[in-house]
């Protein structure tokens, strides 16, 4: 159980930070290219620099990435939708 919590939450971890504006503004001014101007890519790499310090399996950074992708698309989208 604990797996899928630290799973999905490094998921949305994911998905908020590109949400938060700072983030954006810096990545927007400083290193507008790939893996940082993508949610699936960055959350992939970060998950899995972090998974692979804390023993955790890397293909669950792979879980995580489509599950940050997702969020941030219903993020994004939520507005239109209603």
């Amino acid at each position: 159980m604990n797996e899928l919590l630290i799973i999905i939450s490094a998921g949305m971890l994911g998905a908020g930070l590109f949400i938060f504006d700072p983030y954006m503004a810096i990545v927007s001014q400083f290193a507008n290219f790939k893996p940082f101007n993508c949610v699936y890519c960055l959350t992939f790499w970060i998950t899995a620099i972090v998974f692979y310090f804390i023993d955790f399996p890397i293909y669950y950074a792979g879980i995580s990435s489509v599950i940050g992708e997702l969020t941030y698309r219903k993020l994004v989208n939520y507005e239109e939708e209603q």
